[in-house]
């Protein structure tokens, strides 16, 4: 072994040594911890308590006071604890408070600024913490923590914590990553590729090329072009797949793009960015990340492409204001080595129009203010810089997260009035000044609040009279100061997101929002999730409600625009890799929404190094990367999403002022006005629209049997619409916008289409009984249960399961719960695992039984005894085992015996409990059952069901079904009903030991009843039909009861089939861009009802187009064979009485021809 092997060795075993089982802090009375800890005027004391490793912890009492304090310990990192690349401590922490209790800390680095930070501990329950001790900017200067203070900030009650087990980490050994799995199958090089060393091929700009993405067969040779208006920014993009190592590669521009009148756009208005992958968490806060996912738009000039690899090139084009119309050409040229290979032609075609700017749209970014600017000099440029970006992006505000700096000395509060000077070159002040110079519009939003600093300058109880009337001069003086100095306006925001703090900060959050709304003219923001603290709380005192990530159900956001509030979203997209995400949220699903804006954290933001996602516990959230003395930074491919999205809505206001201006015109305006509004409203119709955007948008997962991770596909919203649909929604505003303009109807279709109509094969129907997934069979057990949390015991491994959650409202959950249920025949036991990725940011704010619990991370049981929908009982269990037991609509009033314990584990956390089955009232062997799940961890709530409900939980006609043991009576017809004659089929049990004579009644509707005999043997099953008959669609209620020989109901069963429409139309797009177009046509008739009947396909435009008799089919498919549909048409289908004419049954969709 050679010796630059043993040293090797020796560093190797050095490390393992040094991330051993041991701590280096653990109190154990053989330890010098006094030299690395020290408490201050802090009380701190070794105890035999709550110890994680070894038998003693430090037991370190904190105490609260009226004023601000920050009470805490300091703790002494040494040099030789960076040995083998530590670069993390991490710790545990314990406490017997009641309420969830905040910890903060500040790390002081060798060289640069303290990093401050903090998180919230639940009662009773060890937290692991883990804080970055040493971190590298982007430039490789590294930053090593000499000190720590773990404090509490600002506490006004005392509280004391445990802690323990100190030990020291590589931070990096805890990411899992994903990579991606390029298809099979891609093009083969062709000669002349082979012979350059490379091959061209294009994506959408909002699909990711990956580093091993190949061409595929279906991709062609690059074409680039673009349409855009004067003053617009506009994309184009091409990839470049390596075949042999690419040196010193650089796109130029070899011809400037030339238009009408020899008119040019200066090359100096091109930009050209190679996109550069990053590794990339999926959320900021998560263990698992994307493996170099292309996300930054790089501002460098020349790249290399190693062999096999490809990578995109993204040319920006920002036209001109006074660019006139036309169609400008010009050329790129690609160089290898210094050498052209190829030139490629791009074309950009130039609007006769400019974009009008919507005047009541808040789009902004979170922004601190200048990064790494140590004179005002650099801070005002830097400023400047950002601000001007932001501004020519689209931006109309901004969420300013830096509080104005007062001049020392200068504070004073006397006889009713607040004093300060302003501090005039602090972030704050600067960007104010500069606000409406650079052309801002909307208010700005305030998330630090000066006025708490400033009272607690004055040493003020909070909540006494005196705080009030101090925090209410000083906005007050500062609304004085805003208008004297021509600032926009302040909404002011006094505690950021609430709704994942402590109630205490809740509290305290909804004071100063009442204080802020007694000034006069004084506006409010709050933000959170839609919860009910967000809406029946503080909602009230807001003017401003900033959903994060999702709004509000439909009576939420009608309320909204009832009581004149304003609603907007924000941090869709953190992590600044989703284009879609960006693009849609701020623009189609804005105008689809009827919202007023969105923020998005952050500008330019994270931590020491901003292309290291791994340098702390969170990654990085910057929509524009810095530049730095080694990186040149650039825009994130998430930022020109944004932009993107904000133009499509400015095509939209653009449309809709001409349609203000013609609607009152002459009969032709007012005619072209109309079709122009329904263009509008059919296009936002083709969206399938949720109000949440957070975390929907996805690649498809590929977990391979070795437990390696990938994904595949595109990162998709689950939106109905393609990539393609954006562009070609926003050519339909155009041509709307061009004939408005010009006074001229929309361009018509030179020919009438014609279609092929095809008949397709039956579609298979899986014969399920309605509900059936959603049954579950009680087991009854003999062994004891102990109510501890740990589902361990014997008895738990032969329970009922209850799986596959599904979101409320539909789709798939990003963590999934296990439900659990079994019964001794005297209590009903009940657990539910809840997967967790996000453990130590899972709500558990309430810590009293009877509390709001549906406040927390929490799961829902919920019961109905007698299956008749008429009443319900819901009890919800937090993680820390507190729960409520509610008495819903009509249910009789319960106080149940229920015993709960819970338990939190790495990655989920689990609820365990007995409910006494006398308590309940159920009556028979089956009742209503429902488990559903809040979770709040990662700022969208994710509200999933075992049953699926739909809007809200409380709906106990779609709860599912218990049985204590089989039941007796199902249902084996499907849930989907036709227009005419359907058999109803029910399977009967006799589970008596000796032949029994049953009669099964059924009813709908409570007017059509229907009774059947059945005798069946001992332990045999039989079953019985009924017929019935639909006249028109829509649900039909079913109840079928099973009875005895002396009329006992044994079981009975209530379900709600829905009766389909006779016809249906669905297209496999909106927008007809090509031959693989189709339409899909299907007929929901039974048999008998089928005769004399024919399909009519038609439009409005062109009449007729088809006619197809119908005799044994029921599926049809339509495609294009010649000519085309105008902008926008009608497509109908109706089903015809071949003898009469007559129509009875017609559905239409509108296609779109961009």
């Amino acid at each position: 072994m050679t010796k630059k092997n043993v040293c090797g060795l020796i560093t190797l075993l050095a490390m393992a040594a040094l991330l051993s089982a041991e701590p280096f802090i653990s109190f154990e009375p053989e330890e010098a911890w006094q030299e690395r800890v020290r408490a201050g005027r802090t009380k701190l004391e070794v105890v035999t308590e709550h110890a994680v490793h070894g038998q003693h912890s430090a037991k370190v009492f904190l105490p609260g006071s009226d004023h601000d304090t920050w009470p805490g310990i300091d703790l002494r990192i040494k040099p030789e604890d960076f040995a083998g690349g530590i670069n993390e401590l991490n710790f545990s922490v314990w406490h017997e408070e009641k309420e969830t209790m905040g910890l903060n800390w500040r790390i002081d680095y060798d060289k640069g600024q303290p990093v401050f930070g903090g998180t919230s501990v639940p009662p009773k329950t060890g937290k692991r913490i883990a804080l970055i001790i040493e971190r590298k900017d982007a430039d490789g200067n590294a930053y090593r923590a000499i000190k720590i203070v773990l404090y509490r900030r600002m506490p006004r009650e005392d509280c004391t914590f445990w802690l323990d087990d100190f030990r020291l980490d590589i931070a990096s050994r805890k990411f899992t990553p994903i990579e991606y799995i390029a298809p099979q199958g891609h093009r083969p090089p062709t000669t002349a590729e082979q012979a350059a060393g490379f091959q061209l091929f294009q994506r959408h700009w909002m699909e990711h090329v990956f580093k091993n993405t190949k061409p595929l067969p279906t991709d062609g040779a690059p074409i680039l072009d673009a349409t855009a208006c004067p003053g617009e920014q506009e994309p184009m993009i091409f990839s470049l797949h390596a075949l042999t190592d690419l040196q010193q590669v650089a796109l130029t521009v070899a011809k400037p793009l030339t238009g009408p009148d020899g008119n040019t756009i200066p090359n100096t208005a091109i930009e050209i960015l190679p996109i550069r992958c990053l590794d990339k968490k999926t959320t900021y806060p998560s263990k698992d990340y994307y493996r170099d996912l292309p996300v930054l738009l790089e501002r460098r000039a020349v790249v290399d492409i190693p062999a096999g690899e490809s990578k995109s090139f993204w040319i920006d084009i920002d036209v001109p204001a006074q660019t006139p119309a036309g169609n400008y050409v010009g050329a790129l040229a690609l160089a290898v080595n210094g050498k052209t290979m190829t030139t490629l032609p791009f074309t950009l075609r130039v609007l006769p129009f400019a974009l009008d700017e919507p005047t009541d749209m808040y789009w902004g970014e979170y922004y601190h203010g200048a990064r790494n600017a140590n004179t005002p000099e650099e801070i005002k440029t830097q400023l400047h810089e950002h601000m001007t970006l932001m501004r020519k992006n689209g931006m109309t505000s901004i969420g300013i997260c830096s509080a104005p700096a007062l001049v020392k000395d200068s504070v004073s509060w006397e006889n009713g009035k607040a004093g300060f000077t302003l501090n005039e070159n602090c972030n704050f002040v600067l960007m104010m000044n500069f606000y409406f110079q650079l052309g801002y519009t909307m208010p700005v939003i305030l998330l630090s609040d000066a006025g708490q600093s400033f009272c607690s300058q004055f040493k003020l109880k909070v909540g006494s009279n005196e705080y009030k009337a101090c925090y209410q001069a000083f906005w007050t003086a500062m609304q004085e100061e805003g208008k004297k100095r021509g600032w926009p306006e302040m909404l002011v925001q006094p505690i950021d997101e609430p709704g994942w703090r402590s109630q205490y900060d809740r509290e305290l959050n909804l004071t100063l929002l009442k204080y802020l709304k007694e000034i006069p003219g004084q506006r409010t923001e709050q933000d959170g999730p839609g919860d009910d603290y967000f809406i029946n709380q503080a909602g009230p005192w807001a003017d401003m409600w900033n959903f994060n990530g999702a709004f509000g159900n439909a009576d939420v956001m009608a309320r909204v625009a009832r009581e004149n509030r304003l609603a907007t979203l924000y941090n869709c997209d953190v992590e600044s890799y989703r284009p879609e995400v960006g693009r849609y949220v701020t623009g189609f699903f804005q105008a689809r929404s009827g919202s007023q804006g969105h923020f998005n954290w952050a500008f330019m933001s994270g931590n020491s190094n901003p292309y290291d996602d791994f340098d702390a516990e969170t990654g990085d959230f910057s929509h524009i990367y810095p530049r730095t003395a080694t990186e040149p930074g650039g825009p994130s491919i998430g930022w020109y999403g944004v932009r993107e999205g904000i133009d499509d809505y400015k095509y939209l206001t653009t449309l809709r002022n001409l349609i203000d201006r013609k609607k009152n015109g002459s009969p032709v305006e007012q005619a072209q006005a109309k079709e122009a509004t329904a263009t509008i409203d059919a296009l936002l119709a083709t969206l399938r629209y949720s109000p949440r955007i957070r975390n929907t948008a996805s690649f498809v997962n590929i977990n391979s049997p070795d437990g390696t991770r990938g994904i595949t596909g595109v990162l998709k919203l689950p939106n109905d619409w393609s990539f393609q649909h954006y562009d070609q929604a926003r050519a339909i505003l155009i041509a709307q916008i061009m004939a408005l303009r010009d006074n001229k109807a929309t361009p018509t279709a030179t020919a009438a289409p014609k279609l092929a109509v095809t008949p397709l094969p039956p579609p298979v129907v899986k014969d399920t009984a309605p509900q059936s997934q959603f049954q579950v069979v009680i087991p009854i057990v003999n062994t004891p249960v102990t109510i501890d949390g740990d589902l361990s015991e014997p008895a738990w491994q032969k329970a009922g399961k209850l799986e596959n959650f599904s979101i409320a409202t539909g789709g798939v959950p990003l963590r999934q719960t296990h439900g659990r249920i079994m019964s001794d025949g005297t209590s009903l036991y009940l657990a539910a695992v809840c997967d967790e990725e996000y453990m130590d940011k899972i709500a558990t704010q309430v810590t009293k039984n009877g509390g709001p619990v549906w406040l927390d991370d929490c799961v829902e049981f919920f019961f109905d005894p007698t299956l008749e929908y008429k009443g319900y009982y819901q009890l919800a269990v937090n993680a820390l085992g507190k729960y409520t037991f509610l008495n819903q609509l009509n249910a009789k009033k319960m106080s149940p015996r229920i015993k709960v314990a819970t338990k939190m584990g790495a990655d989920s956390w689990t609820v365990e409990l007995s409910i006494a089955i006398a308590d309940l009232g159920i009556p028979g062997q089956s009742f209503g059952f429902n488990l559903c799940r809040e979770r709040r961890p990662l700022e969208v709530m994710e509200l999933t069901c075992w049953s699926p409900t739909g809007s809200k939980f409380g709906r106990p006609e779609c709860f599912g079904v218990a049985n204590f043991g089989r039941r007796r009576l199902s249902l084996t017809s499907t849930d989907a009903l036709l227009l005419g004659d359907n058999l109803i089929t029910a399977l009967i049990r006799n589970e008596l030991p000796t032949a029994a004579t049953f009669t099964v009644t059924a009813v709908w509707a409570k007017e059509t009843t229907q009774n059947r005999t059945i005798a069946l043997g001992p332990d045999q099953e039989g079953t019985v039909s009924f017929t019935l008959t639909t006249t028109e669609p829509g649900p039909v209620t079913q109840t079928i009861t099973l009875l005895d020989s002396k009329a006992n109901i044994l079981d009975r069963l209530t379900t709600t089939p829905q009766v389909v429409q006779p016809l249906t139309l669905s297209l496999s797009s909106p927008f007809i861009d090509g031959s693989a177009w189709q339409a899909e046509v299907t007929v929901n008739l039974a048999p008998d009802r089928r005769a004399d009947l024919e399909l009519v396909i038609l439009s409005d435009a062109h009449g007729a187009l088809a006619r197809v008799p119908l005799v044994n089919d029921s599926r049809f498919a339509l495609k294009i064979s010649q000519g085309s549909f105008n902008t926008r048409e009608n497509l109908a289908v109706q089903l015809q009485d071949k003898t009469t004419g007559k129509t009875i049954s017609a559905v239409k969709r509108t296609v779109f021809t961009p």
